[in-house]
């Protein structure tokens, strides 16, 4: 994907306000993981004041999938005395799970990997609001974020020709 002039001034706004952070200017690069960046016990801190200096709505932190097995797997351990049968076990320890899942001690896993990948993801959930406003539409960016945005949802890149968006294209779900 070609970098357009939204997805360019949202990185630079990002990296801008790393380095504000105290993050070296030259290790903000697209391919840098966010890792490092964010370490586990201050990465909710870090993520807020981030948004907040960049001014962003950056994708909430996630509960890392292992997390959220170990939060299954113990509600289902400790119904399974209780529940009739184990299918409600298995079903009661889930919605307990996804209860627990919402609290703010276990939502911390980072929503992308990369600098790039969380740019494109910003740009692909807020283009409007992210493109200039005095700047007529990028079409290739457009493309771009469109063609992103489907294979996120599991369609391959080749299934829309670059020909077929143009103005006024609509894309029907089925």
């Amino acid at each position: 994907m070609t970098l357009g002039r939204a997805t360019q001034r949202t990185f630079y706004r990002l990296r801008r306000t790393l380095v504000v952070l105290g993050v070296a200017r030259a290790d903000v690069v697209p391919r840098a993981p966010l890792q490092p960046w964010f370490p586990w016990r201050q990465r909710p801190q870090r993520w807020r004041r981030w948004q907040e200096q960049s001014g962003l709505l950056l994708p909430a932190l996630r509960v890392p999938a292992p997390v959220f097995a170990a939060l299954w797997a113990g509600s289902t351990a400790g119904l399974w005395s209780v529940a009739p049968a184990w299918g409600l076990a298995v079903i009661a320890g889930l919605a307990a799970a996804v209860v627990l899942a919402q609290l703010p001690l276990v939502r911390r896993g980072l929503p992308a990997a990369t600098i790039g990948e969380l740019t494109v993801r910003l740009v692909g959930a807020h283009y409007r609001v992210l493109s200039h406003p005095y700047v007529r539409n990028n079409l290739p960016e457009e493309r771009d974020v469109v063609l992103a945005g489907l294979a996120r949802c599991g369609v391959e890149r080749t299934a829309i020709d670059p020909d077929e968006l143009r103005d006024g294209t609509e894309v029907a779900w089925q």
